[in-house]
């Protein structure tokens, strides 16, 4: 899976080559300078070399051995705990995701695994599953949308409120639409309403969130 990416070819192969190097050999001690060094790479390739780190990441992770304590493997579910945490904040979160995720083969409880083993935040762990449920692979958007609804009891306006804006847009619509939701829809959107009354809100949200007001 790690070999899989679309970029130019002019500078995929040696990029690719140069971030699995450092990802390999990542540890306690080079970790500022190799995350740096990555960074720099993202800043300079963009979008596929994000999604390649992401996936090339998630290809190291192994949830049975959860409680492992190797430096190097700390060091990798650092790492992909805060690109995580930076992907739900992009506009793009959904393709970021999906294309990082694509071809994984998830456990019935994969999400809810690895956001234990990354100690995700409620906001990043409900992203990762509204991203997912928006997946072209079945088997991906049931596991995205499961997680949602197992996370629908922790939906309090607090714990919404902490969701990046670039998420909401696409959370508010699974709520309005996706069947398995439908039960739990008026209080969910009730609660989105508590969380992010009109005057916080801006007016590309407005029609989302309350599509009875008037422009």
């Amino acid at each position: 899976m790690e070999g899989q990416a679309h970029t130019h070819p002019t500078y995929g192969h040696v990029v690719f080559a140069h971030m699995k190097q450092l990802v390999s050999n990542l540890n306690k001690k080079n970790y500022k300078v190799s995350v740096g060094e990555l960074s720099q790479l993202i800043e300079v390739y963009g979008h596929d070399v994000h999604v390649f780190l992401l996936r090339l990441l998630i290809s190291h992770v192994d949830l049975k051995a959860a409680k492992t304590t190797q430096d190097q493997t700390h060091a990798r579910l650092q790492l992909l705990s805060q690109e995580l945490g930076t992907a739900v904040t992009k506009f793009n979160f959904v393709s970021l995701i999906n294309q990082a995720f694509d071809d994984v083969q998830l456990s019935e409880d994969f999400c809810g695994g690895l956001a234990k083993l990354l100690k995700l935040s409620f906001a990043q762990h409900l992203a990762l599953g509204v991203a997912l449920s928006q997946s072209r692979e079945v088997a991906l958007q049931a596991h995205g949308t499961n997680t949602v609804r197992l996370l629908v009891s922790d939906c309090t306006p607090p714990n919404l409120q902490t969701v990046p804006r670039a998420v909401l847009p696409a959370l508010i619509g699974l709520v309005r639409a996706h069947p398995s939701l439908s039960k739990d829809r008026p209080r969910l959107l009730t609660l989105l309403q508590t969380a992010f009354p009109l005057s916080s809100l801006e007016p590309t949200l407005l029609p989302l969130l309350y599509p009875d007001t008037p422009p």
